[in-house]
Order: structure tokens, then sequence, then C-alpha cells
């Protein structure tokens, strides 16, 4: 016999998956601070220019920019927020783009059509505990990427960035 899941449970895997939305929207927003710290762009033309950016491009960025202009020590440190970021935008679409199921014993997965799988699509399962803990990363992250931009932005007032090349 085929389970299904309660409403109760489809409403907790709804809100889990808004929570992991909400705080990936922080997230873009804090990238999005830290690349107009290091272009040195005013709040006015951050908005036009990098707000739109997709997350990959924006970590990219901010990655060629440090490769190009920071110490080895301090890549590292960005790279080590970077690297997280990286998977949790892959989580993220997964979820944006992709097909939210249950099988026939209750057990959620989400269906990405992404790269090699683009016409056969790949199963994912996941938890509701999954999803908030993604959710809690992405909090975490952009806590870290909005220090980072406060900490550029200092140190523009103040000279150049310690340690840089």
């Amino acid at each position: 016999m085929e389970e299904h899941p309660t409403e109760q449970e489809i409403s907790h895997t709804a809100r889990a998956i808004g929570g992991l939305f909400l705080n990936f929207s922080a997230l873009e927003h804090t990238m999005s601070l830290a690349v107009a710290a290091i272009l040195k762009l005013s709040p006015e033309q951050e908005k036009p220019l990098v707000r739109g950016m997709m997350a990959r491009a924006k970590i990219d960025m901010l990655a060629s920019y440090a490769s190009a202009h920071w110490n080895k020590a301090d890549c590292e440190t960005l790279e080590a927020i970077l690297k997280p970021t990286r998977k949790l935008a892959e989580y993220r679409n997964d979820f944006a783009h992709g097909l939210i199921v249950h099988d026939g014993k209750g057990n959620w997965a989400v269906i990405s059509h992404r790269g090699k799988h683009r016409f056969v699509g790949l199963e994912k399962p996941f938890t509701v505990t999954e999803l908030l803990l993604r959710g809690g990363e992405a909090e975490r992250l952009s806590i870290e990427f909005q220090a980072l931009a406060e900490a550029i932005f200092e140190q523009e007032s103040t000279g150049p960035l310690p340690q840089t090349r």
C-alpha cells in the first residue's frame, strides 16, 4: 500500500524549503555586498551592476579578485567560505529548478535535470532535517560574507587591506 506524506509533513517540508530560499536570498545579498566592497562600488552602483548576477558569478568574481590581489592566506580564508557556498548554490538550484516529489513510501526527493542529467533527470533524496541544516548553513555563510564586506569597507577607509600582495 502506498503511503503519502500527511498534510503536516507536506507543510513542514514546504516551510523548510521556504526557509532555505529565504536564507539563501540573504546569502546572495551579502555576497553582493562583498563584491561591491572589492570593486569599491557605491550602493547606487551595486544595485544595478551586482544584484542581478547569479550566485556562481559572484563567487567566481570574488575568487578571481582575491587570487589577483590578496595573499595566499587571505585567499585560503576566502576559499573556506566560497567552497561551501558553491555547494549550497547547487543544492538550492536543485530545488529552484527541479521537481520535488515523494515515492510510494512517503520519502522525499528532488529531481534535477541539469548537466549530464538534462534528459533523464537525477533523483536526489532529501529530508526536512537536511533542508533545515542547509538553511542554517546559508544563514551562517551570509553572516560571514557580511563580515567580509564590512572588513573590506573598513580597510578601504583606513588604507589597503592587511597582508595584500
